[in-house]
């Protein structure tokens, strides 16, 4: 054996071909990575890429430019590995990971051709995705930085786009570069562009010049091999094949060549050597018709002469059409025909007919046979083959048959290669469409249709005029189609057409007949069969139990079953759900507008509305004029705050439908977001146009009611509950004339409202005996609203009522008891089952910060033994790390993590554990593992901000933090951003991603981020034209930094006296009274506002809040300066004298309202001043009962009471706590310090009494295990206490020894226990 070069020895093709030859002749690994080893650059294994890719080698250049990978990991190597998943049809993850890959570095650090070379992996994948604009914007990106572009690569990118004439000038520039600058390459990508376009002859031509130019590269005789296929060349098939296999054995087409020669032979009709290659080749063949059918040589066979040509991107009528007048002798492009025929996304068949009936062809509808196909073949006419694929109609041309063989010679457009489909599975390739068949013929040529059945074509006409007509004016015509559709129920075309086609309510009854009919002609396991019910199921809004049981049958999961599953996951609130289908659905098949806007809705659910307009952007590039995209398009615009842009976009929509009673509703809509009067006008149109809508009503009824114009509100829903809404559609009006009767506190007369819902409420989806529960509540009648619930709802057949049910008990409750009944209602619900994910969402949002989170513990730990559910752990630790248990915690996400790897809940829970911890390796790396299971979960990229900024990476704080501007740009602290980017460009950056959005976010938003990036004068130059309230405060706040102060306060007292409650008011307001030192003025200011008593408390409380800050700020200066020594803080006291002031201002005007007492004791016990706060707690107690400031008193007197050792105080505490003991009895704060007001009060039993409670009630909490500890120090039985400790729970001694650590200091007695 010749010894293996090295690989720098290599230099040729022929010489890599023989190494790899004696590579496997070694059978070694180790002898492979040693030769690896020897690839010392970048450059040295791209050379050896181009040499394999140069001999058609591509398994090799893959594997070799993933070993380049493993080896450099530079983003050079990483776009040459991506190029591996876009040869595997995985282009969306290609493009996730080089994105996501260019996140994680710093682009400016980048070579120009690592840039280059993954914006070019981008601009393949994109244009896979048929996302031609991002693409585009990635060509100039390399353009602009002066990047090499060889001219194969810009031709490849508009072959792509469809632009094959400037493909074509493209490429013809590289036919003259050498090797090295990718000539070669310009050579292949003329010759399959030229192919494409029916030119094979001359692309055979352009192949062998190439190989003439590149004698060293086997490619281009390989590839002419293909090409005497496509011209009928096989002599040549087979003078070449065998050589070019012996000389090259590794090349990709290997397999592909075998079948070659089968197919060369056969046409040939050299039957002996063909039997002795099948009998060579059984394994490769044994599924090709060569090796399935036995050959009669006698038989007859006709094929039509055509030259295949590719279609463009959903170009399959025109193409065809081009083919078929090739027969006629007549060369049309199909880009011409397209003018004729395309519309949007499609062509239909009617205006292909017309088309050719205007060039001078007639067409005939028919039922397709082998028989009427061999008629039309014989006399030179082929035929166009109407087929489903997925929901969406394909055409095929017939151009031939062989009866030697058995089959029919099929040209698919999307193939330059001729199939072969046998005469029996004609019948099931083409069953959807009852094999429905198009001939186009001359006037002379007439006499062939008369072997057809004029009653089929009539049909197949008539079909199509209908569906026409239902495009223009469904109403109209829906009646008549279905008595046709129902005169012809013995046709299955008849079923498919109104499974397939027909949307209108009017069909839904006919589901079923049509339903049962497919299943007898084809079968009720077809799974074919089975995606078209589902689909119409999905038309129809039957997505429940039938369509999932449907779906369950379809194994195999194509792009349009992934596509009808994410859209019933997101009709379901199963977001998540949804966006994985649709992205798997995308990953299929990237041409389907309606996923893009559906993804598009998905993330708006998710309130990140940047990506759902990138989304929806797509789907409008890539059906522009559909009305589906264009309204998704609007409604994200509205949703995402871009109210004026989204009114543009539906009145334009009103336009183009000025029927279509929606987009006026839209347009009220708008209106409405903007407080703008006209909004009635256009409801009120909208309801013109159809009055059987209820939407408009309860529009109409919300502008009454935020009015607060009750009976206005109901009157309007009464006429269209009563006189102009279909009587099953009318429940939600009646539920809303239920909220107007609870508006005005009509309790009673909202339940009978409610009642009338409830009995038009079948599916529960209105929750209106829930709504029927609450006004029975508001009568006071709890026992009564349980029995409605437990008497209306079936539990196991609907938890989420029960779910929805015990939250709004909750709601409802006074006292801890109703909000234990709420409880139990929502955990009764949950163990059933159902959507859990959501519902243990809402229980914990109810539970969390109250006394019954260790209730909640318990719960989730049986709930979780029923439903092993990683989510269900999660939750679990949030309740643990809120009461400080950290191991716990850290368990139960790490058991999450093990439960669900694909998951980014655990994994974030954990980042944000271990960032608390201040563990930050931990935190970074289950952080980045959320991105690397989602890229797009923007509250990662948000986490990790905040690390970095802790860990003093404020590069890498500052990549996540403009991450989560640009995907949720609301959400992002602008003011931090705009500090951290340290240069002009970068400010710059930024200050042009804020003026990209306009138009697509809330404008008010975006003028203050805006604000906070460009110079100060500038900014103010800005917002002194806008009127908005907040920006004015802005603008205040930016007069005051300019040292304009007096206009400041000008602005901001005239704000303060139109809207006192605006706390947004207040900081910009305290600003300017401070830096213009007016703050002693502030009472007379005020005055001066003439305000209300009410209002100018509120004024005075607010600016009591706002000014605190500068309290602390002075006093961490004085702490820090010698002023402290020399004043003794004095101005921290002046500051502290003014917030007490403020407040005791608020108290003295509104007396009665609890806020300005609760803020002003909290300000005394943050200033450790425990006595003032509770004299001002007490003070508001004396006049109101408020469970919330009473435990406030009692702990500010326990903690006076034990600071001063005055017992007098701790007994106040006590009386307190008693009396809440009764109100809140599950309520482990009070159980604590009213068991710590015994045990300092020395009643050892009574405090170890409600420890012991405490423990019960609250077992994850410390302080009950502590209090035992300490009452038997109290008592001196040491070893009760020791032996205690050891009994505490595994999960909870070392935090109860932890704290017992912490009091030693201040309790000698526990300082001496734990020293024995």
């Amino acid at each position: 054996m010749n010894a293996v070069k090295t690989p720098s020895q290599i230099e040729t093709v022929s010489q890599l071909i023989n190494t790899i030859h004696n590579l496997w002749m070694l059978k070694s690994i180790k002898a492979l990575r040693t030769w690896l080893a020897q690839i010392d650059t970048e450059d040295e294994y791209y050379r050896l890429i181009r040499l394999a890719d140069a001999g058609a080698m591509y398994g090799y250049s893959n594997f070799l430019a993933v070993m380049a990978n493993k080896r450099f990991q530079s983003v050079r190597t990483f776009s040459w590995y991506c190029f591996n998943l876009l040869e595997q049809g995985k282009s969306l993850d290609a493009e996730t990971k080089m994105k996501q890959r260019l996140f994680n570095e710093d682009i400016d650090a980048l070579t120009t051709e690592e840039r280059r070379a993954a914006y070019l992996l981008l601009v393949k994948a994109l244009c896979q995705l048929h996302r031609y604009k991002e693409a585009a914007e990635y060509i100039r990106l390399i353009k602009e930085e002066g990047s090499f572009l060889a001219p194969d690569q810009i031709a490849d990118f508009y072959i792509e786009t469809n632009d094959w004439a400037r493909a074509e000038q493209e490429v013809m520039k590289g036919l003259d570069l050498p090797f090295n600058q990718r000539g070669d390459v310009s050579w292949l990508v003329y010759a399959d562009l030229l192919s494409r376009q029916g030119k094979h002859e001359e692309a055979l031509q352009v192949l062998k010049k190439g190989a003439d130019i590149f004698p060293d590269q086997p490619v281009f005789q390989l590839e002419q091999l293909r090409r005497f296929r496509h011209t009928g060349n096989f002599l040549a098939i087979l003078e070449h094949v065998e050589r070019l296999d012996k000389e090259n054995p590794f090349h990709v087409n290997v397999e592909y060549f075998i079948y070659l020669k089968a197919e060369a032979l056969y046409y040939l009709e050299k039957w002996k050597e063909l039997q002795g290659w099948i009998s060579r080749h059984e394994a490769l063949l044994k599924n090709t018709e060569f090796s399935k059918r036995t050959i009669q040589p006698d038989g007859a066979y006709q094929i039509l002469p055509i030259q295949p040509i590719r279609q463009k991107l959903n170009y399959c009528v025109p193409a065809t059409l081009s083919m078929v007048l090739q027969t006629a002798g007549r060369t049309v492009s199909q880009d011409e025909i397209a003018r004729h025929v395309f519309d949007v996304t499609g062509s239909k068949l009617t205006t292909a007919i017309d088309y050719m009936a205007s060039i001078g062809f007639s067409s005939t509808f028919f039922k397709g046979t082998i028989e009427l196909y061999k008629h039309f073949i014989d006399a030179g006419c082929p035929i166009m083959l109407d087929m489903l694929i997925e929901n969406n109609s394909h055409v095929q041309l017939v151009i031939g048959y062989d009866d030697r063989l058995g089959v029919l010679l099929v040209q698919d457009p999307n193939e330059l290669e001729t199939l072969m489909i046998s005469y029996e599975e004609v019948t099931n390739a083409y069953r959807l469409k009852d094999q429905l068949s198009i001939v186009f013929i001359r006037d002379r040529q007439k006499d062939l249709l008369e072997c057809l059945n004029e009653q089929d074509h009539q049909f197949f006409q008539q079909i199509f005029f209908f569906l026409e007509k239902m495009e223009q004016d469904a109403e109209v015509v829906i009646d008549e189609f279905l008595a046709y559709l129902a005169e012809n129920d013995r046709e299955i075309f008849a079923s498919i057409i109104g499974l397939t086609m027909i949307q209108h309510a009017k069909a839904k009854p006919l589901l079923n007949k049509w339903i049962e009919h497919v299943k007898e002609r084809f079968g009720k396991e077809d799974e074919e069969v089975q995606l078209l019910i589902a689909h119409a199921y999905y038309m129809h809004d039957q997505t429940g139990e039938e369509f999932q049981r449907v779906m369950n049958h379809v194994k195999q999961k194509n792009a349009y079953a992934h596509f009808l599953l994410g859209v019933v996951d997101y009709q379901n609130d199963q977001t998540e759900r949804a966006i994985f289908h649709l992205k798997r659905s995308l990953e299929k098949d990237p041409f389907q507008p309606s996923a893009y806007a559906y993804l598009a809705r998905c993330y708006a659910d998710f309130s990140q509305f940047q990506l759902a307009r990138q989304w929806a952007l797509v789907a409008l590039e890539q059906a522009e004029t559909d009305e589906f995209t264009r309204s998704t398009y609007a409604v994200i615009l509205l949703e995402a705050g871009a109210v004026r842009e989204a009114l543009a976009e539906f009145e334009k929509l009103s336009e183009d439908y000025p029927n279509d009673h929606y987009y006026v509703y839209e347009i009220g809509r708008c209106y409405m977001e903007t407080g703008d009067k006209r909004a009635m006008k256009w409801l009120k149109r909208a309801i013109d146009m159809n009055p059987a809508v209820p939407y408009p009503y309860l529009h109409i009824a919300e502008i009454r009611m935020n009015e607060e114009k009750w009976e206005r509100a109901e009157a309007y829903l009464r006429i269209g509950a009563e006189d102009s809404v279909p009587e099953e559609e009318t429940g939600i009006l009646w539920l809303y004339i239920g909220h107007t009767r609870m508006g005005r506190e009509m309790y009673d007369h909202a339940e009978e409202a409610y009642q009338r819902a409830v009995q038009l409420d079948d599916d529960g989806e209105l929750l209106a005996v829930v709504y029927e529960a609450q006004s029975i509540i508001k009568q006071g009648d709890w026992q009564r609203a349980q029995q409605v619930i437990q008497r209306s709802v079936n539990l196991s057949e609907n938890p989420d009522m029960y779910v929805r049910a015990g939250a709004m008990m909750i709601e409802e409750a006074k006292g801890d008891r109703e909000r234990e009944v709420g409880l139990d209602f929502m955990e009764a619900g949950m163990m059933e089952g159902g959507e859990l994910a959501e519902h243990v969402s809402m229980y914990v949002d109810y539970v969390e910060d109250t006394p019954f989170i260790h209730r909640a513990l318990s719960f989730l730990q049986k709930l979780r033994v029923q439903y092993p559910l990683s989510d269900l752990y999660c939750y679990e630790a949030i309740f643990h790390e809120h009461l400080g248990n950290v191991s716990l915690t850290e368990t139960l996400l790490l058991e999450a993590a093990a439960l669900d790897s694909r998951s980014t809940f655990p994994h974030y829970r954990l980042g944000k554990l271990y960032r608390i911890l201040e563990e930050y390796k931990a935190a970074e790396q289950y952080l980045l593992e959320c991105l690397v299971l989602n890229p797009d979960f923007t509250a990662a990229h948000d986490e990790l901000a905040h690390l970095y900024e802790e860990m003093g990476n404020i590069d890498k704080a500052k990549k996540h933090r403009f991450h989560v501007f640009e995907t949720m740009p609301q959400t992002c602290d602008v003011g931090q951003l705009a500090g951290w980017m340290s240069s002009s460009d970068e400010r710059q950056k930024l200050k042009n991603h804020l003026d990209s959005l306009r138009g697509t976010i809330d404008e008010e938003w975006r003028l203050l981020a805006l604000s906070e990036v460009i110079e100060t004068e500038e900014a103010i130059r800005l917002l002194e034209k806008e009127e908005s309230v907040e920006l004015k405060a802005k603008l205040a706040a930016l007069y005051t930094r300019n040292g304009q102060a007096k206009e400041a306060l000008t602005l901001m007292e005239a704000l303060i006296q139109e809207e006192p409650d605006n706390e947004v008011l207040y900081e910009p307001w305290i600003e300017a009274l401070y830096s213009s030192k007016k703050l002693l003025k502030i009472e007379k200011i005020i005055k001066k506002m003439e305000l209300s008593p009410e209002s100018a408390a509120v004024v005075y409380r607010n600016s009591g809040a706002a000014l605190i800050p500068y309290v602390e700020a002075e006093a961490e200066d004085e702490q820090r300066g010698i002023w402290r020594k020399i004043s003794g803080g004095l101005k921290t006291v002046g500051l502290i004298g003014a917030v007490v002031a403020l407040y005791e201002k608020a108290i003295e005007l509104d007396p009665d309202n609890p806020e300005a007492y609760d803020r002003l004791a909290l300000f005394y016990v943050e200033r450790d001043v425990a006595d003032d706060a509770l004299k001002v707690l007490k003070r508001y107690l004396a006049r109101h009962e408020d469970d919330s400031l009473r435990f406030k008193a009692a702990a500010s007197a326990m903690s006076y009471g034990t600071e001063t050792g005055k017992e007098k105080y701790i007994k106040e505490a006590q009386e307190y706590l008693l009396l809440l003991k009764e109100r809140r009895p599950s309520d482990g704060g009070v159980r604590e310090l009213l068991a710590d007001t015994f045990l300092f009060l020395g009643h050892p039993a009574a405090a170890m009494e409600e420890y012991e409670i405490l423990i019960e009630k609250a077992p994850y909490k410390t302080e009950g295990y502590v209090g035992r500890i300490l009452v038997h120090l109290e008592l001196e039985q040491v070893q009760e206490a020791k032996q205690y400790l050891e009994q505490t729970p595994e999960q909870m001694r070392k935090r109860v020894f932890e704290q017992l650590k912490e009091m030693a200091e201040e309790h000698s007695v526990v300082e001496e226990w734990l020293d024995e």
